[in-house]
């Protein structure tokens, strides 16, 4: 039970033997490393360890364009290290909603592309209703994260919500296969990246 919770803990965990070899990292540090030079890391645990035992510290710390709140570093016959992500909520509003249909939308921004020749490839859950979002917010995520070889797919996150004023909505994803590398952030809607692809979660507001 305790290596499922590690191995699918949200925040990357990184398992070093003495020469700096990982010898252990789960899902999370995986996307993580992908980017990253595990010699930087190595260098700043060893930095950062204490002697002996754990320390925990709460500060920001950044490796390249990926930024942490903070990190855990224990020392036994091995160096692990656990940085921790930002959980900080994102402060939804319910005001200056426009009603959206997702599928629409997408191909609205799809053929601005079209002009680009790019093979993109669109995979609609029709099961979405019509909701309220923040369009130009999602319009411009979609601009920037599209790429001329593209799988844009939609769907209904099961057993996830988000509460919003003491309301519990539903969240719709929708994901970005080989995506343009771009840096943009969002402070409307959540966004999970990984090597291959882009996550856009919005809630699905029915009435406001």
């Amino acid at each position: 039970m305790f290596d499922k919770l590690i191995e699918f803990d949200i925040n990357p965990v990184i398992v070093f033997n003495e020469k700096g070899e990982i010898i252990y990292c789960n899902q999370e540090a995986e996307i993580f490393l992908s980017s990253q030079n595990v010699k930087t890391i190595f260098n700043f645990a060893i930095s950062n360890a204490p002697k002996k035992g754990i320390k925990t510290k709460f500060e920001k710390v950044k490796f390249k364009k990926i930024e942490f709140n903070g990190y855990s570093i224990f020392v036994d016959e091995n160096l692990s290290i656990r940085f921790f992500i930002d959980t900080t909520p994102i402060d939804y509003s319910l005001t200056n909603l426009e009603k959206i249909d997702i599928s629409m939308l997408i191909d609205f921004v799809c053929d601005i592309f079209s002009l680009k020749d790019f093979n993109i490839k669109k995979l609609f859950d029709p099961t979405i209703p019509e909701f309220y979002g923040d369009k130009n917010e999602i319009i411009k995520l979609l601009k920037n994260y599209i790429s001329k070889d593209s799988i844009i797919s939609t769907k209904i996150v099961i057993g996830e919500s988000i509460i919003i004023n003491n309301k519990k909505y539903p969240l719709i994803e929708v994901k970005i296969e080989n995506p343009n590398k771009s840096d943009i952030k969002s402070s409307t809607y959540e966004i999970k990246k990984s090597e291959n692809f882009i996550s856009i979660r919005i809630p699905l507001i029915q009435g406001v």
